[in-house]
């Protein structure tokens, strides 16, 4: 029981320090206790486009929150076609299990209207593609962190070439819907991560940043203790 409560604990906190080192530019983490996601507005000439940051797991009321009072905007969907669901997904759900979270996926903001804004997978250079496979696979136990760390050592992986391959280039299809798109009211429900490039191109095309909204994904001390209790 010790050693369960142990490899608990040490989980959570390896998250938290990753999330908090990622927070100065990804998430607000109020004095560590809680995570949070920005929902941003902009506006140009009565045009309004809301960046709107998500985690891929979260409570259930953070998602509900997300999708609330959304009928009347155009949504540009993230999700990189061509990836078999069986990968990202299943890795997205393994985490949401062990921290007793739930797990974004295709139905999250499914009925809305919008288009995939996303890229596919097969315009991705291909020795990043191949780092996505070895990113999802490390993250599942130490084990496969161990066999992941060995092939990256002989591919020279670059996080730098990574950001440009999954971050930037994606984002400049969300650019080009953004032009497109003018003359509906647009939300983007992406991952924090992609949200500092696209509001430097908003405000480089004029838009004017006039809010900013906070969603609690879950708060760590809940999550901690969800997972004490669980063993009784």
């Amino acid at each position: 029981m010790k050693k369960k409560i142990r490899n608990i604990f040490l989980r959570i906190t390896f998250l938290v320090i990753i999330l908090q080192f990622l927070s100065s530019f990804l998430y607000v983490n109020f004095f560590g206790l809680s995570l949070y996601t920005k929902e941003q507005y902009f506006e140009k000439e009565g045009h309004k486009v809301i960046l709107l940051g998500t985690a891929h797991v979260g409570e259930y009321n953070y998602y509900k929150s997300l999708k609330k009072d959304r009928e009347s905007l155009f949504f540009l969907k993230e999700g990189v076609q061509g990836i078999p669901k069986e990968s990202l997904g299943n890795n997205h759900q393994l985490w949401a299990d062990r921290l007793g979270l739930i797990a974004q996926n295709d139905k999250t903001f499914e009925g809305f209207r919008g288009i995939n804004s996303d890229i596919n997978i097969s315009e991705i250079d291909p020795e990043s593609s191949r780092n996505l496979e070895l990113l999802i696979f490390a993250s599942e136990s130490s084990d496969n962190f161990e066999i992941a760390k060995e092939e990256w050592k002989e591919t020279n992986f670059s996080l730098k070439e990574f950001y440009q391959e999954f971050v930037l280039k994606r984002n400049k299809i969300i650019k080009k819907n953004i032009i497109k798109n003018q003359d509906k009211d647009l939300i983007i429900p992406w991952g924090a991560l992609h949200h500092n490039d696209l509001e430097d191109f908003l405000i480089s095309e004029g838009y004017s940043k006039t809010g900013t909204k906070y969603h609690k994904v879950f708060s760590f001390p809940t999550l901690l203790l969800r997972k004490i209790l669980s063993f009784f």
